[in-house]
């Protein structure tokens, strides 16, 4: 039976970290998740952003989720225009 003689048997020599440090870095990056704005699913995104208004307590949360609602209204929207003067007076 081989026993440990040191810590060291446990780890790869020390010269060789640097290099296995850098060939992780060439793992690429997983990709996000579509939203759901990109899949064409208009009405369940805007679903999840009222339902986000609701819980929301941080303001940059409560602004970003009203800018996000407002882009999926129609431009001519009364509501669209009225969810983006909420975000502008939303304090910070």
């Amino acid at each position: 039976m081989v026993g440990l003689r040191s810590l060291r048997d446990l780890v790869p020599p020390y010269y060789l970290i640097p290099d296995i440090i850098c060939e992780m870095h060439h793992f690429e990056a997983p990709k996000p998740h579509p939203t759901l704005r990109e899949l064409k699913q208009v009405q369940e995104a805007e679903q999840a952003f009222r339902f986000g208004l609701q819980c929301a307590v941080e303001p940059d949360v409560k602004t970003s989720i009203l800018f996000e609602l407002a882009l999926l209204l129609d431009d001519a929207s009364a509501e669209r225009t009225q969810l983006l003067e909420e975000a502008q007076g939303v304090e910070q």
